[in-house]
């Protein structure tokens, strides 16, 4: 899958950051939470899922229902290692 985080308007110019994941390889097949990594955000930062990407044909049924946004003091580069 691949997740974009839009960070939102801000004055340090950083703008949206992707990162894919096999979700299917690295769950196993199961739900489960993965830590996706540390960023900065504004208001009206989100982050965004889909299924389109190499080498994915964008047929696949995808869904996800939660992110937990955490306040931390010490970056984590996580999964997808955003502005690492």
């Amino acid at each position: 899958m691949r997740y974009t985080v839009h960070p939102g308007p801000n004055a340090e110019g950083l703008g949206p950051d992707t990162c894919r994941i096999d979700q299917k390889r690295w769950s196993a097949g199961k739900d489960t939470w993965f830590k996706l990594g540390s960023m900065r955000f504004w208001k009206g930062g989100h982050i965004g899922m889909d299924n389109e990407h190499d080498p994915g044909t964008g047929d696949a049924n995808v869904a996800f229902d939660a992110v937990a946004l955490v306040p931390a003091a010490n970056p984590d580069a996580g999964n997808c290692k955003f502005g690492y």
